[in-house]
């Protein structure tokens, strides 16, 4: 008995090193989802079939998800090459995943369909991530084209919108791009020659080449916001000259007309300190008030430097009786301190202007004149002694050294034409001067100085080529 066992566990170790390795060795039908045809084999009969129901139920699996995984890589693929995606970097990279692909094409088609499926999955993430790093970039250059156009760097922009459109040809936002660079040197032009209408005060024509730069791409970054500037700076210029109107009107006693000025510029202009304070005097000019009344209010207006109010004040006496002395007298003399002061404020807002000699004499002589107003008020003192002091300093003589190039044709405001040179010293009066400096095929250049005590020298160079 235990012999027969034993022959009967030979007998079976046999069959299974036999029988078992020569199925698992036997070549398998393929089917190549491109076409390829099957490769003749010999597909297992019935009976093995019978014999081994799991394994044929997992090849059925393998081979469904393999060809899934196909169908989604093709997709892609198709997608990919639909749209001309990639430069010849990223199609370089694209031979590889669809050789990789390939390889799994011929594991299907051998029945390796678990070989096959790590295959197309490989090659369908590669894909993915190639098409994805694609649309990085092209975003990425998409973003700094619209920068760089926002800046009007037009090469930047090129560049990037160029290179968008290699690696998408058929996106129309990359041509559109393009399209839009091509226009930007005829639109920084136009945005300059505004630019240079507004600073003349042409606001009329710098609107309008604001108007055709629109025309040509309504996108431009800060159309708006230069528009809204000059607008404003027009409204501005327009108020201005309303209320220098008014002004003037009001110094002719043109009540009527002064009173109408004012009025358009608190219409235009809500709250208009300047054109409320021309409105006020403007009224008070016209009231009639006891005449001891109008001549306390000009000797307290008169003390405290009001003179504008001193000066309305006299006008109104005067309107109620044109022979009244102390009104005769108190207007022409705050005429007189009026434009005195005004003179006086003029030099200390500016000490600057003191620099040329016409200034200067001017200045010398409006000391001059102030000085029979001494001890009239402590502000009328205070303001004479400090346009004395500002006199007296700028009758001093300070050394100033220019420096150049040898090529720029130098001109100081106060002298005229210095000529080219590389270091020049000229004596000046402390102030503001305005140095002008121009060479043949370079923007020429304007400098304001200040000239004082110890400054350093002051180079005045035409750089930039035109």
């Amino acid at each position: 008995m235990q012999f027969v066992a034993v022959l009967l566990f030979v007998a079976c170790a046999v069959a299974i090193f036999v029988w078992v390795p020569q199925r698992d060795h036997t070549p398998t039908a393929s089917v190549d989802p491109i076409d390829v045809q099957e490769e003749s084999v010999a597909r297992p009969s019935d009976s093995e079939n019978q014999e081994f129901p799991f394994l044929d139920s997992q090849l059925d699996r393998a081979k469904e998800q393999a060809q899934i995984t196909l169908n989604d890589f093709s997709a892609l693929q198709d997608h990919f090459e639909q749209n001309q995606l990639g430069s010849d970097q990223h199609s370089t990279r694209y031979n590889e995943i669809i050789d990789r692909a390939n390889e799994g094409d011929i594991l299907f088609g051998r029945r390796e369909f678990d070989s096959a499926q790590e295959k197309f999955e490989g090659a369908l993430d590669d894909l993915r991530q190639l098409i994805a790093k694609i649309d990085a970039e092209f975003d990425e250059s998409m973003k700094a084209g619209f920068n760089a156009l926002d800046e009007r760097d037009a090469q930047s922009s090129r560049e990037a919108f160029t290179y968008a459109s290699e690696i998408k040809p058929l996106e129309q936002s990359a041509q559109t791009g393009l399209q839009r660079v091509a226009k930007l040197p005829r639109i920084n032009e136009l945005l300059r020659e505004s630019e240079r209408a507004r600073l003349r005060g042409n606001w009329d024509e710098a609107l309008s080449l604001l108007d055709d730069a629109e025309q040509l791409d309504e996108l431009t970054p800060g159309l708006k916001e230069r528009r809204d500037g000059i607008l404003s700076e027009r409204e501005k210029q327009d108020l201005n000259d309303l209320l220098t109107s008014g002004h003037q009107a009001l110094n002719q006693d043109d009540f009527e007309e002064a009173e109408r000025l004012f009025n358009e510029v608190l219409r235009r202009q809500p709250g208009n300190s300047a054109a409320e304070t021309g409105l006020q005097e403007t009224q008070v000019s016209k009231t009639v008030a006891h005449i001891s009344e109008l001549q306390r209010s000009a000797f307290e207006q008169e003390n405290v430097l009001d003179l504008s109010s001193a000066l309305a004040t006299y006008e109104q006496a005067l309107e109620i009786d044109s022979t009244l002395e102390f009104a005769i007298e108190g207007r022409d003399r705050v005429r007189e301190i009026l434009t005195l002061t005004q003179q006086i404020n003029a030099v200390l807002s500016d000490p600057g202007v003191l620099s040329g000699d016409e200034e200067f004499e001017n200045a010398q002589q409006v000391l001059r004149n102030a000085q029979q107003y001494r001890n009239h008020s402590p502000e009328f003192d205070n303001a004479l002694q400090e346009l004395s002091g500002v006199v007296e300093l700028a009758s001093q003589y300070i050394p100033v050294v220019l420096v150049s190039d040898n090529e720029t044709e130098v001109t100081l405001s106060t002298k005229g034409s210095l000529g080219a040179f590389e270091r020049h010293e000229v004596q000046l009066r402390p102030g503001r001067y305005q140095l002008i400096g121009s060479r043949d095929g370079r923007l020429d250049v304007r400098k304001t100085i200040f000239v004082e005590q110890g400054m350093d020298p002051v180079s005045i160079i035409c750089e930039h080529e035109i």
